[in-house]
C-alpha cells in the first residue's frame, strides 16, 4: 500500500475543502448561513448551538429550505446523530423537532462528501418552512445523543435558502 506524502495529502484536502466551500457559498437563494465549530472535535451535551437569523418581510409566507451541514471526521462512530431543534419566532412562540441524521449506512459507509479525513453531510430539516413573522429568530440545536461528548464532530452549520416556488 502506497502512503501519500504529507504535503500532497494536505494539498488534496485543501482542494477538496475549497471545492465544497465554493458550492456552499455560491447559492444566490441563500438567506442565512452560519457555522459553529466544536472545540477539539467534541460536542458536549450541555452545549447548545444557537443561531439567530434575521428574516425579512420579503420571505413571509414563502416556502424556505432549512438544512444543517454536519462536518465530521473519519472515525465518527455513530450511525445517527440525534438532535433536538427548537425554533423561537420574534413573538416568542416555539416549535420543536427531533431529528436523526443518518451518518453511517448499513454497509458501514459514510454518507456525505469526503475529502481526506473530513466529511460534509447536508441534511434537509424542512424544505417548505413557512415563516409568518419577520424579525430575528432563535434556532437552538441540542445533542440528544446518549454519548457525552459526541466525538469526531468538527462543526454544524445552519443554512436557510429560498424554497420551491
Amino acid at each position: 500500500m502506497k502512503v501519500l506524502n504529507p504535503a500532497l495529502k494536505m494539498l488534496y484536502l485543501s482542494i477538496g475543502i475549497l471545492i465544497v466551500m465554493s458550492f456552499q457559498f455560491c447559492s444566490k437563494n441563500r438567506i442565512f448561513h452560519q457555522s459553529n465549530s466544536m472545540e477539539n472535535y467534541k460536542w458536549f451535551n450541555n452545549k447548545t448551538i444557537i443561531f439567530e437569523p434575521e428574516i425579512s418581510n420579503e420571505f413571509i409566507n414563502k416556502p424556505l429550505k432549512l438544512f444543517l451541514t454536519v462536518h465530521y471526521i473519519q472515525g465518527f462512530p455513530y450511525k445517527y446523530l440525534h438532535l433536538k431543534i427548537e425554533i423561537t419566532d420574534p413573538k416568542g412562540e416555539k416549535k420543536y423537532q427531533d431529528i436523526s441524521i443518518p451518518i453511517i449506512s448499513d454497509e458501514l459507509k459514510y454518507y456525505g462528501d469526503g475529502a481526506g479525513d473530513y466529511w460534509d453531510l447536508d441534511y434537509v430539516v424542512d424544505d417548505e418552512l413557512i415563516i409568518e413573522t419577520s424579525g430575528k429568530y432563535k434556532i437552538e440545536i441540542k445533542s440528544m445523543m446518549e454519548e457525552n461528548p459526541v466525538n469526531f464532530l468538527d462543526e454544524i452549520a445552519l443554512t436557510i435558502e429560498e424554497g420551491k416556488k
